[in-house]
């Protein structure tokens, strides 16, 4: 991994083409960084089974626990979205915006980066919505990893014990030895989000638009993230070509997977994507023959009842330990 400063550049997305953000709660003020609410009534949501979204959704409870801070000052998130992604999903929210190429790919030293997130949420703090969490997502940052290191780097050094660092990674780029080393010296409080792109072997393939990267490559990348001793979060993207197959099978199918592959806990720290319809990128096309939305949570929590116990089931995620983590 080669050496890179804080005056190295990064490319990222100018997010300012964002006018169409799926992602409710989600507001665009500066040309690199947008912040987003994403729990909107924390009484409902702690009816909720821990299983269920928000609480997989993101981190939040793990950092409001590792900074100690309440957790609805990490109920907003600054927001980097890195240019470049191997995959062309169709239910990407920002892959018109990629698919736009150069013209909305800007190159921002990582420094300037920083300061920009740094502007971007005193006004906010300003504004009475504090945040703490800082989220790299894409595209797909680890295609661009000695800059992601170069950026946690400089937040280690500027700010060690403000932010929780949440990076989205597809698990389609295996990160290098020296990348999880220094995650681990300088990029903690962290983590890390990895989406499974389907159930399936062919649902990984359909879902992503490449014949190159199969669901076992997914789990090999997902078993590096689990081995570096990291906090790993997992999405499954409910979108599958198997629509005669009983959605429980699907679950429990995929569930032993992941506890063969990764560890136990892994299951417990996963949640389904859903896929809404206004997430469809109009410059994708979307195969005919996949079905979205079969197993949501409802499904994906029965199936977990086969595995786990009660006391299991309800251990917040981010009190339980990575399942490739050892000693």
């Amino acid at each position: 991994m080669g050496r890179v400063s804080p005056m190295d550049k990064v490319q990222v997305l100018n997010v300012e083409g964002l006018a169409k953000d799926s992602h409710e709660g989600a507001r665009v003020e500066r040309s690199h960084v947008r912040t987003k609410t994403y729990i909107k009534d924390f009484a409902f949501c702690l009816k909720h089974h821990p299983r269920e979204w928000p609480y997989l959704g993101i981190p939040g409870l793990a950092a409001a626990q590792a900074l100690g801070v309440p957790l609805t000052e990490c109920n907003e998130a600054g927001i980097m979205n890195f240019a470049r992604c191997q995959f062309g999903c169709w239910f990407c929210f920002a892959g018109e915006l990629m698919d736009a190429g150069a013209d909305v790919v800007e190159e921002v030293t990582i420094a300037d980066l920083w300061e920009e997130l740094m502007d971007q949420r005193r006004e906010d703090a300003e504004k009475g919505n504090p945040w703490h969490i800082i989220r790299a997502t894409g595209g797909e940052p680890m295609l661009q990893q000695d800059e992601l290191v170069a950026l946690l780097e400089w937040r280690h050094h500027q700010a060690p014990e403000q932010f929780y660092f949440w990076l989205d990674t597809n698990l389609g780029v295996m990160p290098t030895e020296e990348t999880l080393t220094r995650f681990v010296e300088v990029g903690e409080p962290m983590g890390v989000v990895g989406c499974f792109k389907g159930f399936t072997p062919a649902d990984v393939q359909d879902n992503t638009d490449q014949a190159v990267v199969t669901l076992e490559d997914q789990f090999a990348v997902a078993y590096a993230w689990e081995r570096s001793g990291l906090d790993v979060y997992y999405y499954v993207v409910d979108s599958t070509s198997y629509g005669d197959h009983p959605p429980l099978d699907l679950a429990k199918g995929f569930i032993d997977k992941m506890r063969y592959a990764l560890g136990p806990t892994a299951p417990l720290k996963t949640c389904v994507l859903e896929i809404k319809d206004h997430y469809a990128c109009a410059t994708r096309e979307k195969p005919d023959y996949l079905e979205t939305n079969r197993v949501g949570p409802s499904v994906w929590l029965e199936a977990l009842r086969s595995f786990y116990s009660d006391e299991e089931l309800w251990t917040p995620p981010h009190m339980l330990r990575c399942g490739g983590r050892d000693g």
